[in-house]
């Protein structure tokens, strides 16, 4: 039987989190990501593999909240010209999505 005595104990540290952080850090940020403000260029995100967000989803998140596309360049250290194309393939996708019934189906022009 287990008791404190023979228990091995492990330290543990504890540090306070913003509320805002720990929402950021469910959504696939890492802190280092959320202090710097900037995506960090892992092997996931620049394969754009693994369960990593991607950086695609990064991208249009920051377009859809209104950020220009030079502050979105900014904050995640891709090209103007990979930005345009993310955000022109979100805004086709959506278009079609605009299209849809409520059972999926393409709704006549």
């Amino acid at each position: 039987m287990k008791n404190s005595r023979n228990t091995r104990f492990a330290p543990v540290v504890l540090t306070p989190i913003r509320r805002d952080d720990l929402a950021l850090i469910g959504n696939g940020y890492s802190r280092q990501e959320i202090r710097e403000q900037k995506v960090l260029p892992t092997h996931g995100i620049v394969h754009d593999i693994g369960r990593a967000i991607t950086h695609k989803r990064i991208i249009i998140r920051l377009y859809l909240q209104g950020l220009l596309v030079p502050e979105i360049v900014r904050r995640t250290d891709h090209s103007e010209e990979v930005m345009c194309r993310y955000i022109k393939a979100f805004e086709k996708v959506r278009m079609v999505r605009d299209r849809l019934d409520e059972k999926g189906v393409l709704l006549e022009r």
